[in-house]
């Protein structure tokens, strides 16, 4: 709940930049923004400036543990964020919204992109059943989760239910964007 405290003063700096422009962002309280990390001590290696793809919000108040340092919690990976009519949308944000419908759902899904941004139509969700769920359930179970997603992160996708099994799980970081017209699968 009190972030992350950055303790690398001394040896980098901390930028915080617009994941789509590489801009810079103003360091307020609640901003958000991707963390881009520079070594400022250069002893046997070069100066560096590395973009993390995390995307942070950043938290400026002093921190109830007494340290004044930055602060800041991860939301996500900028390079897994995807731009729906304007509203970045992490797919942990997603996993948030699936998880209060368990047991229904196992949790696993996929964001399934068929076009190239900017989207037209509203991307699709495929979204793992529980092996228990009665097919006449579904519709209404897919409805409610379109309908609580849009609510919460106002971002609408078109919900499709699949049985369990049908999504790949990895043991590794699972890829939650697939770009199908990249040739992705």
């Amino acid at each position: 709940a009190d972030g992350l405290h950055w303790m690398g003063q001394a040896a980098f700096l901390a930028e915080f930049v617009d994941p789509a422009t590489g801009q810079p962002v103003e360091r307020r309280d609640g901003a958000t923004a991707e963390l881009v990390i520079t070594t400022l001590r250069r002893e046997a290696h070069p100066l560096i400036r590395f973009r993390t793809h995390d995307y942070v919000r950043l938290m400026l108040e002093p921190c109830s543990c007494g340290r004044t340092s930055l602060r800041f919690a991860v939301l996500g990976r900028s390079d897994d964020m995807i731009i729906v009519r304007g509203i970045n949308v992490f797919p942990v944000a997603v996993a948030d919204v699936i998880d209060q419908f368990r047991p229904d759902l196992t949790g696993e899904f996929r964001i399934v992109l068929d076009e190239p941004p900017p989207f037209v139509a509203a991307p699709r969700l495929r979204v793992e059943h529980a092996a228990a769920m009665e097919p006449t359930k579904m519709p209404e179970l897919a409805a409610r989760l379109g309908d609580r997603i849009r609510e919460i992160l106002m971002v609408s996708f078109a919900v499709e239910l699949v049985p369990p099994g049908t999504l790949p799980h990895g043991e590794q970081k699972t890829r939650r964007v697939v770009r199908t017209w990249l040739g992705e699968s």
